[in-house]
């Protein structure tokens, strides 16, 4: 063991070791090695020991490790002590392994950078305050294709429970991202390295709206053996975790290609092959064709995905990086994951003017076969026209993407010529990249509205302004895009567009302030001409419903109310739950609400296991709210809740457990679990949270 534990540290630090085995000898090393008591760098330990300075920016690590005749050495221990590490103003990876690991001729990593050889090495992750959030052993391999030969490469971490932690479990990528992974890229930004070194980062952050699979992006510091490492864009990696992680897909259960469907990575290729004869052998201008198309291959996403490639100009596409996947399910669908987009944003000198939409309808590639075969179909062309240009009107607009290249740039700006200087690189050409991105930025969208007039014989444009004219009521929906409030966009002449109106809960769509428009909710026309379209609604009462709102399902010790379940009536109206059946995962165990029981609009009642030991500690709760015995309890280990209709269909379904991504507080802990929001989805785990009140809510 190695204490304290490895942390941000302000001023020098006094380290300890210590064995279970009294009569061990623990050895050390300060350089990363391994520590052997035969190697030439290891200390032996007798006594605790100063690391680091006030004076000192950077890492020290710390690895020790126990010997005693007889017995197999321990595992080795590994704990980083960070310098001043808060002033990167970034999050700060310590990498720690053997250097033989790096730069043994026949098993280093960075010597043999074309293999696909995985070493053993252990990561830490510090967060921009100092907290370290990880520590773990974990596998590693250089990523990438002609990027391996730079200088400075892109790591992949690989966490399995062989090594140590199974995952990582921390929200590296912010609260609406998946919490948990098993592959991690530590990226140099590809083709875009010692030039902007966030190109791809950029495009991917741009089209985070969008229905496409996109690699998250957050930059870092990396030290490898306490040395300073630069720069490196941490990135979701492209496979199977990945789909898991955002589609909820069954990861031994996908089909994931890379390029003309030859290369499998997962599962098998027969479906797609299956899919490219069809498309190959009939016209989509045939609606039969298009819809059996539009089954196998998820349109809108594939939309996006041509967008992203077309309108950031990527040269280093369709001929490369392309990849895409489906659930091996009846109803999976494929989808393309954008990646690799570091050829694109003005780089290898494709400037805004670039007609890479004129380039791609050359086909040459199959990707770009299955897009101009697509659109012979009305219905596609006028959907990827509607949804490019909604793209062009937000996110993709000067307005838009500017800021966020901007803040970006900011972000990356005080570690840039530390970064440079490390990989002997020069901070006039990171300005230089900026600027050319800006000016891509700037000029972009007039080019694409140009391109896309031409290449598809549109006329040219009209200007639409639209929105709810209640925000509180209601949105408007686009193709692609949502207008919550004013919203004001440029379309192209001749090309059908339709827009719904989405009441809110308590509201429903009145009329569209344009007369000359059918008046329901969705409505689909074709402009010759600019128009302002402003959705009405009512006001109606939101319908009385029963949702699982709260569990209590392994109390604390000292605090044993037994377990209990609360429904929560979020509408305007009351609902009768008379008849109505709560039961957990066995149909057994089966509670039916007594005839006459109301729960009242905005309020709960609470089903209680056991009155008695309910009311032992919460004896001032209202008896009216309180209904019970069950008959049945919670498994400690997780458990389902279901609550059905008089006639026995399902109303409402929670499945929870006891281990991430569910709150693991409840478990004994003393809180219970409790839905975020009523209007959540309480089948999912990221819509529930331990309860801030010590022992719950009941009835609140």
């Amino acid at each position: 063991t190695i204490t304290p534990p490895g942390a941000h540290r302000a001023q020098t630090t006094w380290v300890a070791l210590d064995c279970v085995d009294p009569t061990a000898d623990i050895w050390y090393t300060l350089d990363g090695t391994e520590p052997t008591p035969s190697g030439p760098s290891a200390f032996s330990y007798t006594a605790p020991f100063q690391v680091g300075s006030s004076s000192l920016t950077g890492v020290i690590p710390v690895r020790a490790a126990a010997f005693a005749q007889g017995m197999w050495p321990s595992r080795t221990a590994t704990e980083s002590y960070l310098f001043k590490i808060t002033e990167h103003d970034m999050p700060v990876w310590s990498i720690v392994t053997d250097p033989y690991n790096m730069w043994d001729s026949n098993e280093g990593l960075y010597s043999n950078f074309m293999s696909d050889m995985e070493r053993p090495f252990h990561v830490e992750f510090f967060e921009e305050n100092g907290q370290r959030v990880f520590s773990s052993d974990a596998g590693a391999k250089i990523h990438g294709g002609a990027t391996r030969g730079y200088a400075q490469k892109t790591l992949a971490l690989l966490f399995r429970s062989g090594y140590e932690e199974s995952n990582m479990a921390w929200p590296i990528f912010g609260a609406d991202q998946p919490q948990k992974f098993q592959r991690l890229l530590l990226r140099n930004s590809g083709q875009d390295w010692t030039q902007s070194m966030m190109r791809d980062g950029l495009a991917h952050t741009l089209m985070q709206p969008a229905d496409v699979d996109v690699m998250a992006y957050r930059p870092s510091v990396v030290y490898i053996n306490g040395e300073y490492w630069g720069i490196h864009n941490i990135r979701e990696r492209i496979d199977k975790y990945y789909t898991a992680g955002h589609h909820a897909a069954d990861e031994s259960a996908v089909d994931l290609l890379e390029f003309a469907g030859h290369d499998v990575h997962e599962g098998d290729n027969l479906a797609w092959f299956e899919l490219m004869d069809y498309i190959s052998s009939h016209s989509m201008a045939d609606p039969t064709a298009y819809a059996l198309v539009s089954s196998r291959l998820d349109i809108d996403s594939f939309c996006d995905y041509m967008i992203c490639e077309i309108f950031f100009n990527n040269l280093d596409w369709p001929h490369n990086n392309v990849k895409y996947w489906r659930p091996r399910t009846n109803d999976g669908k494929w989808r393309y994951f954008f990646y690799d987009a570091d050829g694109g944003l003005g780089n290898w000198g494709a400037t805004a003017s670039h007609d890479m939409l004129g380039q791609i309808l050359g086909g040459g590639h199959q990707v770009t076969g299955v897009f101009s075969s697509l659109l012979d179909s009305q219905d596609f062309l006028n959907r990827f026209v509607n949804r490019y240009s909604d793209f062009m009107n937000t996110n993709l607009s000067a307005d838009e993407s500017i800021p966020v290249a901007r803040e970006m740039a900011l972000k990356i700006h005080p570690e840039i010529v530390n970064s440079q200087i490390r990989w002997a690189s020069t901070f006039s050409v990171w300005r230089w990249n900026m600027s050319d991105i800006a000016t891509f930025l700037e000029q972009r969208v007039a080019y694409a509205r140009q391109h896309v007039s031409t290449h598809f014989g549109l006329p040219g444009t009209w200007q639409l302004e639209c929105g709810p004219m209640n925000n509180k009521a209601g949105f408007v929906k686009l193709a692609a895009v949502e207008a919550h409030g004013y919203f004001k966009g440029t379309y192209f002449l001749n090309t059908p567009m339709t827009l719904e109106a989405v009441a809110y809960p308590g509201w429903e769509f009145d009329r569209w302030t344009d007369a000359t428009l059918p008046q329901t909710a969705s409505v689909t026309f074709t402009a010759t001409g600019n128009r302002q379209i402003g959705a009405y609604f009512n006001r109606v009462p939101i319908p009385g419903s029963a949702v699982i709102q709260e569990i209590n399902y392994n109390s604390e010790i000292g605090f044993d109310t037994d377990d209990w379940i609360e429904l929560h009536n979020p509408g305007e109206i009351d609902f009768d739950l008379s008849g109505y059946q709560l039961r957990d995962d066995k149909d057994s165990n089966i509670f039916i609400i007594p005839a006459g029981t109301i729960l009242p609009a905005g309020s709960q009642l609470v089903f209680v296991s056991n009155q008695a030991m309910f009311l032992a500690q919460w004896p001032s709760f209202p008896t009216q709210r309180l209904i019970g015995d069950l008959g049945f309890g919670l498994s400690a280990k997780g458990d389902t809740v279901r609550l059905f209709d008089p006639l026995e269909n399902l109303i409402d379904i929670v499945a929870f457990n006891d281990k991430a991504p569910w709150p693991t507080e409840p478990d004994g802990l003393g809180p219970t679990l409790e839905l975020i929001s009523p209007w959540f989805d309480n089948s999912l785990a990221e819509s529930w949270q331990a309860s801030a009140a010590p022992h719950g809510s009941p009835g609140q």
